[in-house]
């Protein structure tokens, strides 16, 4: 960098900045939501006019701009907020009357700034004066011929010009435009290197001051993750452990805040605030009258000449105006037709939105905010466990940037019932060893990893849903070797209840009954309790036992008290009614006939059941006096065309042989006419 340059940086960085150099606002408080935003609130004393900067990662604007709350406590006003566009840089630096996009040189620069007054130095000598331009000068030095670039200024009048080489200090004297420059020079330092972006808070009023800031950003979900420390014998009393894995993922330290951990999930989204949005507008012309045309008029003959009144007219000229847009014609005999075309009318103009800085996207400039509806809420706040909030609060959390932390939430006795859990969808042969847990601790437990302790010693890790204050949850964390379980399914069959005949249909009613038996052996050396999960099928009823100790969408649980080196057996029943419409025409006779057998009905049921029997034994016997007839009919027909055939092969038609085919000929139309007839009577 040449010395005059690095003049001309230090005069225009020199510039004041307005932005507290310490951020007075530090932050105070830190909300963590699971729905990933965190809420950020600082608080702190500003005095009289004060201006405070806060950094935010570009992807963290938007919900700045939707979301930051500010407000002086004492009495004093709150500002404007300022904050860079978004705007492309190289756009962003056209705005500036001296456009330092593209690394501009001196010359680009000196042309930039042609009559402005500047204070150069060359040959150690000081000029002031108006930069007039720019130019080049071929200079010969032995055989080289070099470009010299020279700058011609105003000094008192005279132009003088100077050698860039030969300058060591230039300084721009117009106020305006060393403002415009160091604010671009400001732009690019703001620019280089950097994914944040500075937002000023103007504070003013008199006197010390407190203010809050607050504001919502992305963040990392919390998480939670317990320990369980399972009673001893003769006690139900166990204790969790909770913990919060929370990170620190922005560019602030957190130094003594409150941090609150929330388990609601409220609605969050995001809408593109920071994107600058610029509407299309139609281009419209201008009307444009057209002038007349100066007219020049022959000299005339009398009235009475060639031609009469209308030749006369003819020589007039005549002038055609039509509407805007449209063409204007003059006509003379003189000059012959001449024709002045008006601009045509613009074209109707399609508004397109096309924003400058914009990636394609299918965003549109009015729909970019989502849709609510108003069953959504009522259907939240209606739910029993839905839209629930509980917070967890903890005071003087530090964590530096960019870390993480696990901070404890929860260290409370539980309720514990030890169980053994089987489920023959996870494991045919043995239960799991698990536990009743009930939260008594007082708080809201979330959805988290469990590990469990058992005498001091690892047991197995399981996961549980969310378990609000009061309620119980199920947990399994190991396979139980000492308890073994078998299956066998006793019984499976079907009885008809019932039969009506109904509209020439029979409506059947059948029960199917079903029995299923466990046998748990268990083999170790203390009394256990095995909580037996059988599966629901939707349509069956439960017959035995009458009392299940849990039901869910798709289980009964049973539990089974098992002492030490025993075996205990638990049948599961269940029967389901079945209602089987036939039509009456389509159930075979052995089908009804095995219906009449099993089950007990009316004396009017079974004679109405007999006659259908009977009625559908006739219409089988006649099928098949008809299939015979029909078939005999086909064997005629086929001795016929033998017949017919030798018959074509005998030259004397008076032989006896000839006489006895066509006798026998007759004899079987006639056969075929008494067998049609028998057909069209069994089908009648």
């Amino acid at each position: 960098m040449k010395p005059w340059i690095m003049v001309i940086a230090l005069s225009l960085i020199s510039s004041p900045i307005f932005a507290d150099e310490e951020n007075p606002l530090p932050i105070k408080r830190v909300e963590l939501f699971r729905s990933g935003v965190g809420y950020f609130e600082h608080l702190g004393k500003v005095e009289g006019d004060r201006t405070v900067e806060l950094r935010f990662k570009t992807d963290q604007v938007n919900d700045v701009l939707k979301s930051l709350l500010l407000m002086d406590m004492d009495g004093g006003e709150i500002g404007a907020v300022v904050y860079p566009s978004k705007d492309p840089l190289s756009k962003i630096m056209q705005s500036f009357q001296v456009d330092l996009s593209g690394d501009p040189s001196v010359r680009e620069l000196l042309t930039q700034v042609r009559g402005t007054e500047v204070r150069i130095v060359s040959n150690a000598e000081e000029y002031v004066g108006k930069v007039v331009g720019i130019e080049s000068r071929q200079k010969a030095e032995g055989e080289t011929v070099l470009e010299v670039w020279r700058v011609n200024l105003l000094v008192g009048g005279v132009l003088q010009s100077f050698d860039l080489e030969q300058i060591t200090s230039l300084e721009i004297l117009d106020p305006v435009l060393q403002e415009e420059i160091g604010e671009a020079l400001r732009t690019l330092s703001e620019d280089r290197g950097s994914d944040t972006k500075p937002i000023q808070i103007s504070f003013s009023g008199g006197g010390q001051r407190r203010v809050r800031v607050g504001y919502l950003v992305e963040t990392p979900i919390w998480k939670a993750s317990y320990r369980l420390v399972l009673p001893g014998e003769g006690t139900k009393e166990g204790h969790l452990q909770g913990w919060a894995i929370v990170e620190n993922q922005t560019d602030n330290d957190w130094d003594g805040v409150e941090l609150s951990l929330v388990s609601g999930r409220p609605i969050s989204f995001i809408q593109d605030l920071y994107q600058p949005l610029y509407l299309p507008r139609p281009t419209v012309q201008p009307d444009l009258q057209a002038s007349l045309r100066p007219q020049t008029y022959a000299g005339g003959f009398g009235y009475g000449g060639e031609g009469g009144e209308e030749e006369k007219l003819r020589r007039v000229p005549s002038l055609q105006q039509r509407s805007a847009g449209t063409a204007l014609s003059f006509s003379d005999q003189s000059m012959g037709d001449v024709a002045l075309e008006a601009a045509p009318p613009p074209a109707p103009s399609t508004m397109v939105p096309d924003y400058d800085g914009y990636a394609e996207s299918d965003v549109k400039l009015f729909e970019s905010r989502p849709y609510f509806y108003p069953s959504q809420f009522a259907k939240q706040a209606s739910g029993a466990e839905v839209g629930e909030l509980f917070r967890f609060t903890v005071a003087g959390v530090t964590l530096p940037r960019q870390r993480s932390a696990m901070i404890p939430i929860v260290n409370d006795p539980v309720d514990i019932e030890r169980l053994s859990i089987f489920n023959a969808s996870v494991d045919t042969s043995h239960p799991l060893n698990g536990a009743r847990l009930k939260n008594t601790s007082g708080k809201h437990l979330l959805q988290g990893p469990l590990t469990v302790f058992d005498e001091n010693t690892y047991a197995g890790d399981a996961r549980i849903e969310s378990i609000p204050l009061g309620q119980e949850r199920l947990i399994s964390y190991a396979l139980d070797l000492d308890t073994q379980v078998q299956t066998e399914q006793k019984r499976d069959d079907e009885t008809i209840q019932t039969l009506k005949i109904r509209r020439g249909a029979l409506e059947i009613t059948k029960k199917r009954v079903r029995e299923k038996e466990y046998r748990i052996a268990n083999q170790g050396d203390s009394e256990r309790v095995v909580l037996i999960e059988h599966p629901i099928t939707p349509g069956w009823e439960l017959t035995e036992p009458k009392e299940f100790e849990e039901k869910t969408d798709s289980l009964y649980r049973f539990e089974v008290p098992v002492a030490a080196s025993k075996t205990e057996t638990l049948k599961v029943g269940e029967e389901n009614h079945i209602l089987q419409t036939v039509a009456i025409l389509s159930i075979d006779p052995s089908q009804l006939s095995f219906y009449i057998r099993a089950v007990e009905i009316s004396p009017k049921l079974r004679e109405a059941l007999q006659k259908v029997i009977d009625w559908k034994g006739e219409i089988v016997r006649l099928d098949r006096e008809i299939e015979s007839r029909r078939q005999r009919i086909q064997e005629i027909t086929q001795e016929q065309e033998r017949i017919r055939s030798n018959m074509t092969t005998i030259r004397d038609q008076t032989s006896s042989y000839y006489t006895r085919l066509l006798k026998k000929l007759d004899e079987q139309e006639t056969e075929l006419e008494n067998l049609r007839i028998e057909i069209e009577k069994f089908e009648t």
